[in-house]
């Protein structure tokens, strides 16, 4: 996963955004926060202030850290990553840890002294001894960060207090003592915290709201308060019956009562209105929304949308309690109703962009849906018919159907799809005239063909199936694990062609795949010709390598019993033990095993290949399926290829395009 995988590039762009420009602290976020972010399946974030906060207090505890060369820095694994960040597996674990280390960090560092004018300031005065001030030096944000039990202190903030735009504040009753800390950047409320970093009561709220108002302090992405387009700034325990905002806007329930919602709320930019499952949630619902741009609704709490509604972009209603759309809705982008109890679709719905319904309780698709392309998996949906699809989209994926470990058993209309995700379904024969410009997935069905009139423009994974492959080529992978298949006499996949755990009934006599791995399965021949980039045998012991074979890289296992003369190779690896694998040309490998019987000691230019090293065609997975066969003790079998790196490939006109490969009789088994 690269620069190239969306997902990859928000993560990294978010967190980013976390380190503030800092390069350090950015990888550090990415070790931590980027690495359990990319394992969640689901929207990580998912617009949750909660999280969001957490993040902030993550990357404020790694910059203290850096700051202050913690020991724990410099204990790093063999690719340099810190060993303490990596044995975090949830973002709350993360959290807790940088609390406790922050702690621990105000208990040993004494703040309490008096400050000076030097260390803050007088900047608004909320009567009744109540009062804003400005914190101007380390010193005084590091006595707030003590009483406060938070981390603007020790070095986290204080680069902020000489940028320009950015004020740190706090809020004093008249002793004193602070109840909030208030960061604004360029006119903006970026954090109101409490003590420990909690939303602050609702009573400190209050006090602080003459001053966000006459400063005209934008706080609109607080989730606690609201500016309008007049720009009063409001509580969210006491909004308007009427709000107007500029921009985007969150509003999430907090504190120990219910939040009652304006009964008309119009966005120009984005819409949040969020309830988690711990907070009070909302009294009541907006009669009327007029969104310019996305609206995203979530928590159980949340029932209902109104029936006056205008969205201009997409809509989000995943994981909130709404079971009912409005009819004739139009939605300009995406509607996603992931895990609601959604049971029915209304009249007149039309979406441009994709539907989803993953694990809603919808059962059928009405004949009037419009939608560019939809998701039902883990529905009980059993019929699907292309004609819902938009003849236009704005989708970049338009035509998508995925219906992953839905009821679906019968697909009708046009079968012409962008990308098809039917596995896990009951669906058992393809559409006649079938074409897929992208990737098919009929991964656990009972197809049992697939026919050579289909047209595949990408990927085929047809894992866990009984089939026949009728096709003669695919543009790119083709993944067949654990697969009963047959399939043609010439077979060509321009990237893997994988078997791994597969039974082969008929094998085609040539194969050219940019990757060919066949390990822990049985086959009633190999190929008589191979073509690949890397061809790889090292699952299988004793195994007699005779066939044609034109690859980059050869890698076999140690216990290799013949590598004959039509297998050419540029590069041999070989693994002997567990975690053992060695690097050297074709002759110096073919003479040491004439002399010696086996490779299990390298040659004398071998090259000592560290386990480990490298990334996509390592050889890690592969070498692994030899410690699995070392471990069951199941030694032989076909042969696997495995890819490396992208090479144009040249076809030899003069090698020999038919020779049968000597088994003497070994047994290809599991």
């Amino acid at each position: 996963m690269g620069a190239d995988n969306p997902r990859y590039v928000a993560i990294t762009e978010y967190l980013n955004q976390k380190a503030h420009g800092n390069e350090r602290v950015a990888e550090l976020l990415w070790h931590s926060v980027g690495r359990v972010w990319l394992k969640d399946s689901g929207d990580f974030l998912s617009y949750d202030i909660a999280r969001i906060g957490m993040i902030t207090h993550i990357a404020d505890w790694l910059k203290v850290s850096v700051l202050d060369d913690a020991p724990w820095l410099a204990k790093v694994d063999d690719q340099g990553r810190p060993k303490k960040l990596l044995k975090f597996g949830t973002l709350e674990a993360i959290h807790a840890e940088a609390d406790r280390q922050m702690r621990r960090k105000q208990e040993r560092q004494a703040a309490a002294d008096l400050l000076s004018e030097d260390d803050e300031v007088l900047h608004y005065d909320l009567g009744g001894g109540w009062r804003i001030v400005r914190m101007l030096s380390a010193r005084a944000l590091d006595r707030e960060s003590e009483l406060m039990q938070h981390c603007i202190g020790h070095g986290g903030y204080d680069d902020d207090l000489s940028k320009d735009g950015t004020l740190l504040l706090s809020l004093r009753d008249p002793r004193g003592k602070p109840h909030a800390t208030i960061e604004i950047e360029d006119g903006e409320l970026v954090q109101f915290q409490g003590k420990q970093n909690r939303v602050p009561l609702e009573k400190y709220i209050d006090r602080c709201l003459p001053f966000l108002r006459s400063a005209g302090v934008e706080c609109n992405n607080t989730g606690i308060l609201v500016t309008d387009v007049g720009g009063t700034v409001y509580s969210i325990f006491d909004l308007p019956d009427t709000l107007t905002v500029k921009g985007d806007l969150t509003i999430q329930s907090k504190g120990d009562r219910l939040v009652r919602l304006p009964k008309e709320i119009v966005a120009e930019g984005n819409l949040t209105i969020r309830s988690l499952s711990c907070d009070p949630g909302f009294s009541n619902a907006p009669e009327v929304l007029h969104v310019c741009g996305n609206l995203v609704m979530s928590g159980e709490r949340i029932k209902e949308l109104p029936a006056s509604i205008k969205v201009g972009g997409s809509i989000r209603l995943d994981h909130s309690g709404i079971s009912q759309l409005p009819a004739n809705l139009s939605v300009a982008g995406f509607l996603s109703m992931r895990r609601t109890p959604l049971r029915t679709l209304p009249p007149g719905l039309r979406v441009e962009r994709k539907l989803d319904l993953y694990k809603t309780d919808v059962d059928e698709i009405p004949g009037d849906l419009r939608c560019g392309s939809i998701d039902i998996s883990g529905t009980d949906v059993r019929r699907f018919d292309t004609s819902v699809f938009l003849e236009e989209s704005t989708d970049g994926d338009f035509r998508m159907l995925v219906a992953r470990d839905a009821c679906l058993e019968e697909i009708v209309g046009d079968p012409t799809f962008y990308s098809l995700d039917i596995a896990g379904t009951k669906v058992r024969t393809l559409p006649h005239g079938l074409a897929v410009a992208e990737n098919l997935i009929i991964a656990s069905t009972p197809i049992r063909e697939l026919p050579a009139e289909v047209r595949i423009g990408g990927s085929i994974d047809a894992s866990e199936c009984d089939i026949t492959i009728a096709l003669s080529e695919v543009a790119r992978n083709v993944e067949l694990t654990n697969s009963k298949v047959s399939f043609p006499a010439v077979f060509r996949c321009g990237g893997m062609l994988k078997l791994s755990g597969a039974a082969v009934v008929k094998m085609p006599r040539f194969v050219h795949a940019g990757i060919f791995r066949m390990s822990c399965g049985t086959a009633d021949s190999f190929p008589e010709h191979v073509e690949a980039e890397l061809v790889d045998v090292s699952g299988f012991a004793e195994c007699r390598l005779v066939g044609t074979v034109k690859a980059r890289k050869l890698r076999i296992s140690g216990d290799i019993a013949v590598i004959g003369k039509g297998v050419n190779a540029v590069d041999v690896e070989v693994s002997v033990e567990l975690f053992h694998v060695y690097c050297a040309s074709l002759k110096d490998v073919r003479e040491h095993l004439e002399r010696h019987g086996n490779l299990k000691r390298p040659p004398k230019n071998a090259r000592v290949i560290p386990y480990g090293m490298g990334g996509i065609g390592s050889g890690k997975t592969s070498f692994m399926s030899g410690v699995w066969r070392e471990l069951t003790g199941r030694r032989r079998g076909p042969a696997v290829v495995a890819y490396e790196q992208p090479m144009p490939f040249v076809l030899d006109c003069e090698m020999p395009s038919s020779v049968v490969w000597e088994t003497d009789g070994l047994p290809f088994t599991r």
